[in-house]
């Protein structure tokens, strides 16, 4: 029986007239289990409005260009008029002096599929062939490198065994910087090292490979995955899963920008060397990319353009790349009601929420949350078509309403799928259905001795109204029974009187 008092003194001008009786009803809370969603159409239009089209073509710099032409990338729908930003471009390509601005002129040329005069493109490859052979740090490589990359069609037979002879020293050099841990020195001139920079060595790395080729490579590449096992071991998490890399001061050479950059770099460089050299060596488990979705997509659509940018990559790498492409397990509705006999809808997606192949989802356990109990079910659910949803008649005579903590499987028919789901996936659904109260009795009584000095019954399937008076030495007590759907007593957690006045 549930029973709620008060005292006569603060509720006086109630008893002047007859009161009707309400009660809201609160279910037991639980501790909270993350919701972890894919990135929304909602998410997508408010990142694009950070990216801002001048006049000229360009979004701001070679750079800011590239950033926010890469992140509407991975937002998708993009309407811009190429042609006018090729033209700045091509206008920044051919004025450029440094291998940083040409790598993001290139970087960005590549998205938009410029086309350029060969002349022009041909004395930018020797320029940066010059840049990566007078090289002595890592961001001295990383840039030339890069941008060679994108421009490889344009290296002629003559030039290209200058070329090869030249990164092959490179990626010698780079080597040399790696450190045991798995991390890397920007220069010989710094003690310390870093995993952002070990992100950008690996890249460049990559970029060396595609280049000159995998022959005779062997060593090279085993010390290179070697030292991304190594990073991983040592990745650092959040307690609500999110995995990450931290920044060092070092960071601060190649502008710092803390987990987020360091996360997205290594991110990157790790996902480029994998699509070169393969992954087979490799040894990161789907829980850690599951740890670095949480990461990028619990943190919302950030604000700063650069910062935007960082993010996005990192969520379009994650949504498409040769290792792992981790899985979101969300809810459509975290409520079911069982008065009009809702169905329970799970939506497996990646984390751009695009649709993925055929997948095996099934609920392993649904537990009535604070309570430590058996599974109630063990069931495979429906897949619906269109390939992201799938359904389960979650509610049945033994589904009482309350909060119910639901532990899910999910695994891909074909046991080489490169998705994944990284590890337990959780979700709270609450189930609500009409509470009947009945045996309800409203009382007057003494403060001190907690006597009844006035009691009278209500018929619950009517009005609930009737006349009362006390004074300020008395309370109202009301009491009265509480069944839920299942006809099983039901304990509300909170309780509260509503007073209408007549």
């Amino acid at each position: 029986m549930a029973a709620a008092v008060w005292n006569a003194r603060n509720l006086a001008k109630c008893w002047e007239s007859a009161i009707g009786l309400a009660c809201l009803v609160l279910l037991c809370s639980t501790v909270p289990i993350l919701a972890l969603h894919p990135l929304s159409e909602a998410d997508k239009a408010a990142a694009r409005q950070l990216f801002v089209l001048k006049d000229d073509g360009s979004f701001g710099s070679s750079e800011e260009t590239y950033h926010a032409l890469r992140s509407l990338q991975v937002l998708g729908n993009n309407n811009l008029d190429t042609s006018l930003t090729c033209g700045f471009i091509s206008t920044s390509l051919t004025s450029s002096k440094n291998a940083k601005d040409l790598f993001y002129d290139l970087k960005a040329a590549e998205i938009l599929q410029c086309e350029f005069a060969e002349d022009a493109v041909t004395g930018v490859v020797s320029g940066l062939l010059t840049a990566a052979k007078e090289a002595t740090s890592i961001l001295d490589y990383f840039y030339p490198v890069g941008a060679l990359v994108s421009v490889k069609e344009y290296l002629s037979e003559e030039n290209f065994e200058d070329a090869k002879a030249t990164l092959d020293v490179a990626l010698e050099s780079i080597k040399a910087l790696g450190q045991s841990d798995g991390t890397w020195r920007y220069s010989h001139k710094e003690t310390d090292s870093s995993v952002k920079a070990a992100g950008l060595a690996l890249e460049a790395a990559a970029g060396i490979l595609s280049l000159t080729g995998l022959e005779s490579k062997g060593s090279e590449i085993n010390y290179l995955t070697s030292a991304i096992n190594k990073l991983f071991d040592n990745i650092e998490s959040y307690d609500d899963g999110a995995q990450y890399f931290d920044e060092r001061s070092v960071d601060k050479v190649s502008g710092g920008g803390g987990p987020l950059a360091a996360t997205s770099t290594v991110l990157r460089g790790v996902s480029v060397l994998a699509s070169i050299a393969g992954s087979k060596r490799l040894k990161v488990g789907a829980d850690k990319f599951a740890g670095l979705a949480t990461f990028f997509l619990s943190m919302g659509i950030l604000e700063n353009p650069a910062e935007a940018y960082l993010q996005l990559d990192a969520l379009g790498i994650l949504d498409d790349n040769s290792l792992i492409v981790p899985l979101i397990l969300s809810l459509p509705s975290s409520v079911l009601s069982r008065t009009t006999n809702d169905k329970l809808q799970v939506a497996i997606t990646t984390v751009l929420g695009s649709g993925t192949p055929p997948l095996v989802v099934t609920i392993k356990s649904a537990v009535p949350s604070n309570e430590k109990s058996n599974s109630i079910w063990s069931h495979q659910l429906q897949a619906l078509e269109g390939g992201k949803f799938y359904s389960f008649e979650f509610l049945s005579d033994k589904t009482d309403v309350g909060k119910y903590d639901l532990n899910f499987e999910i695994s891909s028919p074909d046991k080489l799928s490169r998705y994944a789901a990284g590890g337990p996936l959780a979700s709270t659904v609450t189930v609500t259905g009409k509470i009947a109260i009945s045996d309800v009795e409203v009382a007057v009584v003494d403060s001190d001795t907690g006597s009844a000095d006035f009691i009278t019954k209500l018929d619950s399937s009517k009005l609930l109204s009737t006349t009362i008076s006390a004074n300020h030495l008395q309370k109202l007590k009301i009491s009265f029974e509480m069944t839920s759907p299942s006809h099983a007593p039901f304990n509300p957690q909170q309780v509260s009187l509503l007073k209408f006045q007549q």
